[in-house]
């Protein structure tokens, strides 16, 4: 990988004109300097530094610099005038590698790359075009203080892209760096130096903008199709900051990619595994990869007895320091009542999770409840009443609501040929009972000239044409009915909308027409109530919405690794949430008895059970419609089957785990289409719909009942009843000509009777008129 030389920050907060090289060594200029608490002689003072003191430089405003004293870590302000660089300066700031180095003689540094936020493909800019954007969002600590950062962004341009094509980064919408994109098709790297004052409030916004040109001349540039600049998922921000040892929050929030979560040595207790389950089911629904350790390992979270863990404390404390004193509850935990704890081990922290386990970790990272996880412990004695946030009215009489579409970026959108708009819904954003209808689209587009084109309006539903529409041109807000199909419905549904310009004139022609078109904030989505039975696997979490009922096989307490994995990648695919209140443990001998909605993980008793799979009749197959099988799920136990299932009281989610492998899953299950699902190793092997068995079916070589041999007959018997209706038809067709034979048919005379009717008509008497008149 070639290096892109370091880009220092050329604009800082204030307009000042002067370069923030974080990392500096630094000493006093002369004999001593003060350092205050702020960047002005009015602040407080915070120390009298002298010049064998080192002082790491963090940022520069208006002729002061923020500095950190070593070893110490206090930080202060002292005037630019009365520092010098250190004569052992090396040049710390060169390189991407140089910026990590500097970061991590500050501290702790946590990295976060755009695979972690879920973009797995990086981002990719395509065509020839000076206006794409792509921002990217890094949660930082809240009460910790950031001592600095670094962004390295990692790229490969096209070969075909022109001398002038660029990169430009923006944090927070300061323009920070711009570059020419090297464009040989090869890998390179630049950093791009972030000051302390550029965290705040939690979060820090990067925008990356470029320029992907091909041709100095513009017809032919357009016409080209244009290159691509890929910005890789290796792209990182490097944050340093202090100890985030007395903040819970911050301590979840900066969770490594990969978290480590700790369970006690043997067998758990039922509310330690309803505890794991709720914290596995969070970092799974955070995007987060979960690794499962026990004691005394201390991971990055610790689900354990107080005592347990003061004792693992306490070994390791004896093997790492000679003299040590050894820690008793208290010195812990504060109270005994602490449901969540921080705990220091070495230079590691831990969220520790300890009885009485009735902890609902939804409490740590929700907006709404942020602030109760500010300190160092907290004691939450009641689950929380997730399901409630969500339901409907109840003295309202309509089946629709409105609701605002706050998940999209309303802003004014500057348009020359496309502009875009996206965001994605998930089933947490609607109300319990409900499913997406229609969506109220209000949108202004631009007054045209008379030689300007119109614009056209395009929504899209996962991928899916749903409406177009050719936009007026009044310059006045219109508001449009857009239909969302339920059968285009998954569990997340992505919303596009796309306004096109076709440009006739303009361009090679003349100046290139740009506007402005915005969808406006009152936008809103239609939902409509519905308790129709899910018929398919994205239909549960809407089913679940309200509540349900949860059983795990008892079993699964000895040896709970594998069932958490499963558990918690279910939960957060679907996404369901799981009330640990309502979790039973049961024997896989006894049969189910839900009041409702509920979902089970482990191989039951399926008697009361209406399932489309049952493991309870000997061998199960899986056949085309010719017959013919695909696999036998008896002679593949690395299989874990997942079904809908009903009875009396409702429907629920049976999911039968394979003991013979792992279900640590990198990736989501996906559990979309489908009643009866087959999972393997690397997610869903096949889904079956029972209800509509056109590709696959399940068979029972085993059951010979009445349907079991006429499914297996069903060719030869509908041959047989083929021939029995013929022969039936011909029967009652000859039948009917018989009797019509039988009506009509008239007695023949003999020949008899024809001589005595010939003598008849030879005798016959004339009458008198018919006589000549001489006879008379």
């Amino acid at each position: 990988m070639t290096k892109f030389a370091f880009l220092a920050l050329a604009v800082l907060l204030l307009g000042a004109q002067a370069e923030a090289r974080i990392g500096d060594n630094l000493k006093i200029a002369g004999t001593s300097a003060t350092v205050y608490s702020g960047p002005n002689v009015s602040s407080t003072k915070v120390l009298t530094a002298d010049g064998k003191m080192k002082l790491i430089e963090m940022e520069r405003q208006a002729g002061w610099v923020l500095v950190t004293v070593r070893p110490s870590g206090v930080q202060g302000w002292v005037r630019e005038k009365e520092l010098r660089i250190a004569s052992s300066q090396s040049e710390v700031a060169s390189s991407p590698a140089s910026a990590r180095k500097a970061l991590n003689a500050l501290g702790p540094v946590r990295t976060i790359t755009l695979d972690d936020m879920g973009f797995k493909k990086g981002h990719i800019f395509r065509g020839s075009q000076s206006g794409h954007s792509q921002d990217f969002y890094f949660e930082t600590p809240m009460d910790s203080s950031v001592r600095g950062g670094v962004f390295r962004i990692s790229y490969r341009a096209s070969n075909m892209l022109h001398s002038l094509s660029n990169i430009r980064v923006f944090a927070n919408d300061v323009p920070l760096a711009q570059a020419n994109a090297i464009s040989d098709g090869l890998v390179h790297e630049m950093a791009i130096v972030l000051p302390g004052s550029m965290f705040r409030d939690g979060m820090v916004k990067i925008s990356v903008e470029s320029g992907t040109l091909v041709d100095e001349n513009r017809c032919l540039d357009i016409r080209s199709g244009g290159g691509f600049l890929h910005i890789l998922p290796s792209s990182a921000l490097d944050i340093t900051y202090s100890s985030i040892d007395r903040s819970i929050r911050d301590a979840w929030r900066m969770l490594p990619h990969k978290v480590t979560v700790t369970l006690p040595a043997g067998k758990l207790e039922a509310s330690q595994f309803a505890a794991a389950m709720s914290v596995m089911e969070l970092l799974a629904n955070s995007g987060r990869e979960v690794m499962i350790k026990r004691m005394p390992e201390m991971g990055d979270v610790v689900i354990a007895q107080k005592g347990e863990i003061v004792s693992v404390l306490n070994q390791r404390g004896k093997q790492l320091t000679k003299g040590f004193v050894e820690l008793k509850s208290n010195d812990v935990f504060q109270t005994p009542a602490d449901n969540i704890n921080l705990i220091k081990s070495g230079n590691s922290v831990s969220v520790a999770v300890s009885e009485p386990y009735d902890v609902q970790p939804l409490y740590l990272v929700d907006e709404r409840w942020e602030l109760l996880t500010a300190g160092r412990h907290y004691d939450i004695n009641r689950p929380d009443r997730f399901y409630s946030l969500r339901a409907l009215p109840k003295d309202s009489g309509s089946d629709h609501f409105s609701l605002p579409l706050y998940q999209l970026d309303t802003s004014p959108h500057y348009v020359a040929t496309e502009t875009v708009w996206a965001t994605t819904l998930s089933p947490r954003d609607l109300p319990s009972g409900t499913r997406l209808d229609m969506l109220s689209l209000s949108i202004i587009a631009p007054v045209r000239w008379e030689a300007d084109p119109t614009y056209e309006l395009y929504a899209f539903l996962n991928d899916v044409l749903v409406f177009s529409k050719r936009l007026e041109n009044d310059g006045l807000k219109h508001n449009y009915s857009v239909p969302l199909p339920v059968e285009y419905q998954q569990q997340y549904n992505n919303l596009r909308f796309v306004v096109q310009h076709d440009v006739v004139s303009g361009d090679c022609y003349g100046i290139m027409p740009t506007d402005f078109v915005q969808i406006t904030p009152d936008t809103s989505i239609i939902v409509k109530k519905t308790d129709e039975e899910p018929k398919k696997f994205s239909g549960l979490s809407q089913y679940f919405s309200s509540g349900f009922d949860m059983f795990i096989a008892d079993k699964y307490l000895s040896n709970p690794e594998n069932a958490l994995y499963l558990i918690s990648r279910v939960a957060a695919d679907l996404p369901i949430v799981m009330d640990y209140s309502k979790i039973r443990f049961l024997k896989e001998s006894d049969q189910l008895d839900p009041n409702g909605p509920f979902v089970a993980f482990g191989n039951f008793n399926q008697e009361g059970l209406n399932a489309p799979l049952r493991t309870d009749q000997g061998k199960v197959e899986i056949r085309d419609r010719d017959g013919q099988s695909f696999f036998s799920v008896n002679a593949l136990p690395n299989i874990t089957i997942a079904e809908i299932v009903g009875d009396s009281s409702g429907h629920g989610l049976l999911v039968i785990p394979s003991d013979q492998i792992m279900h640590d899953f990198s990736k989501k299950l996906r559990l979309i289409e489908g009643d009866v699902a087959f999972i393997d190793t690397h997610g869903v092997l096949l889904n079956v719909d029972s209800k509509q068995p056109t590709l696959a079916e399940v068979y029972y070589p085993d059951t010979k009942d009445w349907f079991a041999v006429l499914g297996e007959y069903r060719f030869w018997l509908l041959g047989l009843l083929w021939f029995l209706l013929s022969l039936a038809i011909v029967y009652v067709f000859r039948m009917t000509r018989r009797q019509q034979v039988e009506d009509h048919d008239v007695e023949m005379p003999t020949s008899d009777d024809l001589h005595s009717q010939r003598a008849h008509h030879t005798n016959i008497n004339i009458e008198d008129d018919d006589l000549p008149s001489s006879s008379k």
